[in-house]
């Protein structure tokens, strides 16, 4: 099963913004300010669970609700919401069990699914927004302004907006707005999509005795362990057992002399016991602070340090895309689950 496009409406930057994804990579480029991060973001909000915000409407909805706020009564038609539509294709190999829940159509030639994110504020909510603003402006100079709605709404917007998930029906890469089905529950969309947000804002370093990428590592170790890297885990701790033993016996040579006046002091003969000092390496404590990668040049090998922050933030976000799409991968039940990862470099 394949995300084939997505559709944006108000939110932030985007008014109306198509995108059509391709098959393995969809890669953004634009300006500052063209809604590169505002893609991103509305995907985190709607898909991986993130807080809205009331300046995440876009600018002509906010003018649009404040305007039947103000009005003298509220009219029929609600202001714009923020919505996000994806298009989904599948086929005959995929199962639909997962995807019953989005099936509107019984004709066996289309292949495509969808769902609807809508952000939005009903009429009764709308009435409730208009009396409550009022009140809350009442006695305040210079009454109502949209500056004062901001502050109201930014405190306030949870108690209006409310978010709603529904199927909606497709067909060649078209939604139908007139065709939506029952509310989504949380179940229903997770086993259908997959979301994964890596932001590259991290805190990266090139000091010579950091391991920034050492510490990737270790944590895409801890992730597939039990799983993917069972084998290799189970070969890692065997080696660590037996340099635990190796070095053990190194420490009880080198900490001799320790030992013995523990031993004497410590009332540990009386008892029968003979402390010692032992090695008992930890994988995971192993590869997070004595584990950095090196870049072979000729017959050199150099330090990450010697990278670049930029160049070291892009392998660091590269490790993070591998680790969750290997994750999701893992995770997914073979059904018909897709992968998605949404990377946003800032």
């Amino acid at each position: 099963m394949k995300l084939i496009k997505l559709y944006v409406e108000n939110y932030r930057a985007l008014k109306n913004c198509l995108v059509d994804i391709s098959d393995d990579l969809t890669v953004v480029i634009g300006k500052n300010n063209t809604g590169k991060t505002s893609l991103a973001g509305i995907l985190s909000k709607f898909l991986g669970g993130a807080s809205f915000v009331y300046d995440d409407l876009n600018l002509a909805a906010k003018k649009s609700l404040y305007a039947e706020v103000i009005g003298e009564s509220v009219s029929e038609v609600l202001p714009p919401s923020m919505s996000l539509t994806l298009v989904i294709r599948y086929t005959d190999e995929d199962t639909l069990k997962n995807i019953r829940s989005l099936l509107l159509d019984l004709d066996e030639n289309n292949h495509e699914v969808g769902i609807r994110f809508t952000r939005f504020i009903s009429l009764e909510r709308l009435e409730s927004c208009r009396d409550d603003f009022r009140a809350y402006c009442s006695g305040l100079e210079p009454g109502c302004t949209s500056e004062l709605f901001e502050k109201f709404m930014s405190q306030n917007h949870d108690k209006y907006y409310k978010t709603e998930v529904v199927p909606i029906y497709c067909h060649d890469g078209k939604f139908d707005l007139k065709r939506t089905g029952t509310p989504l529950k949380a179940d229903d969309i997770s086993r259908v999509i997959r979301f994964e947000y890596i932001d590259a804002l991290r805190g990266v370093s090139n000091k010579e005795s950091s391991s920034t990428l050492g510490d990737r590592i270790s944590n895409y170790y801890s992730m597939f362990k039990g799983s993917s890297l069972v084998e290799a885990s189970k070969n890692l701790l065997g080696t660590l057992l037996e340099m635990d033993s190796q070095l053990s016996d190194v420490y009880s040579e080198l900490f001799e002399n320790l030992s013995k006046a523990m031993q004497q002091f410590g009332s540990y003969e009386d008892a029968g016991a003979h402390p010692e000092v032992v090695s008992c390496l930890s994988e995971q404590d192993l590869l997070a602070n004595n584990t950095t990668v090196r870049y072979r040049s000729g017959e050199y090998d150099l330090p990450e340090s010697h990278s670049g922050l930029g160049y070291m933030n892009i392998m660091s976000i590269i490790m993070d895309i591998i680790a969750k799409s290997e994750k999701m991968k893992h995770d997914s039940d073979g059904s018909v689950g897709n992968v998605g990862v949404t990377a946003s470099l800032l």
